[in-house]
């Protein structure tokens, strides 16, 4: 149980290589959806990385980016992540993070974030990790920029797809086949019996050689000796 454990803990800090498959947003970090991870916590500063828009209120809602590398449509991964104004219009191919997965509120008021959906079967690269900056303004070594959203830099790190679709599909190679048995005498298996007296020698014939009427010639008995 205990190596267990220990496997496991390892095992959450080793890097991730694999692409995102899908994004939401939540309010509520105790409702994240199944399959899904918060990015709960800042890059840089690990502070709250709520992406809320600042308000003298109290009361006002959350917003987190959610991650998942197991759901959203079979085959797809994230390729790009964009940051807009509100009165702009998505590129073609992208979709809007418009609304909280868990309370179906809106998500943003003065910005959009979109991203898109690639077939990993076309492309070689896509997003395998995103990460949320409060006080740095470029993306850090290793990712890219994708927009500042109510004060905090969102950033993405790219992979290779075909890598980690080889190493997670790659079947295994068949054992080679051993090799025939060289036919012997019907009289028995592979190899001769060795019942009751095992001290005995026995004679090595080559293939094709005439064999004398006598199946076994009888064996030389070191007892004798």
């Amino acid at each position: 149980m205990l190596k267990t454990s220990v496997q496991h803990k390892i095992l959450n800090y080793l890097p991730d290589d694999r692409p995102v498959t899908a994004i939401q947003v939540i309010e509520n970090l105790d409702k994240c959806p199944k399959g899904f991870f918060a990015i709960s916590k800042t890059y840089d500063q690990d502070s709250d990385a709520d992406l809320r828009e600042s308000s003298i209120f109290k009361s006002s809602t959350a917003r987190y980016l959610c991650l998942s590398k197991t759901e959203g449509l079979p085959n797809f991964v994230v390729q790009e992540l964009l940051v807009l104004t509100d009165k702009a219009n998505p590129p073609k191919g992208f979709s809007l993070l418009s609304r909280t997965a868990d309370s179906e509120q809106k998500a943003w008021r003065k910005k959009q974030l979109c991203y898109r959906l690639v077939n990993k079967k076309d492309i070689r690269t896509a997003i395998t990790d995103i990460i949320i900056c409060s006080r740095l303004k470029k993306a850090p070594s290793g990712f890219s920029f994708a927009g500042e959203l109510n004060g905090v830099t969102i950033c993405y790190k790219m992979g290779n797809v075909q890598d980690t679709q080889a190493n997670g599909n790659q079947q295994p190679v068949p054992p080679d086949r051993p090799p025939k048995p060289v036919p012997t005498s019907p009289g028995g298996g592979v190899y001769p019996s060795l019942m009751g007296d095992s001290d005995h020698d026995y004679e090595i014939l080559r293939p094709g050689a005439p064999v004398s009427n006598a199946r076994w010639r009888r064996p030389f008995s070191r007892r004798a000796l």
